[in-house]
């Protein structure tokens, strides 16, 4: 299970943040019984690929957990540039995202971009799925999104508005599994 940090936007931000202010990543509550006083329980790596981002490196980030003394629960926090359970950074999804709303076919995004057809294509239909819960959820901290009807013009509203890493950190809040 994964609490996400929100406000670390990019792997730099976070390695600082993770340097200077570690305590910012330890969760206030357990999130399987609800006590305080998590212990710090080392560090894993994950592989976020940036590739697509100009970026020639995709060594390993550290990502912090923590385990409850009172039910052995553990958890780990990640940043908000780190989606749970994808390899590609919110960024690299965001420009697949954009490229796809502003008409670009699957092939178009894939010849511009380091993910695979098959990865946006999977990317692209389940932000499909989720748009009734996601949107019903954005609407309600942002109404001005209310007024952007339907799939297409709600998402270029949002990434016109804030970052997808935002947009999934607050799904997250509200409870919903973070694709």
């Amino acid at each position: 299970m994964s609490v996400i940090l929100a406000g670390v936007q990019t792997l730099l931000q976070h390695h600082h943040r993770l340097q200077t202010q570690p305590e910012d990543y330890r969760p206030e509550r357990c999130q399987q019984c609800g006590r305080s006083g998590l212990w710090c329980h080392g560090t894993y790596t994950r592989k976020a690929n940036r590739r697509g981002l100009e970026c020639d490196s995709d060594a390993p980030v550290l990502i912090p957990r923590y385990r409850c003394p009172a039910c052995g629960g553990t958890c780990s926090c990640l940043p908000e540039a780190v989606p749970p359970r994808r390899h590609y950074l919110w960024d690299v999804q965001q420009q697949v995202f954009l490229l796809l709303l502003s008409g670009l076919s699957l092939n178009q995004v894939a010849q511009r971009l380091a993910p695979s057809r098959h990865t946006i294509r999977r990317w692209w239909q389940r932000l499909r799925q989720r748009f009734a819960l996601d949107a019903s959820l954005l609407r309600s901290d942002f109404p001005d999104l209310g007024r952007a009807t339907g799939f297409g013009p709600f998402w270029r509203a949002c990434l016109a508005q804030m970052h997808l890493s935002e947009a999934m950190v607050l799904v997250h809040r509200f409870g919903a599994i973070i694709p």
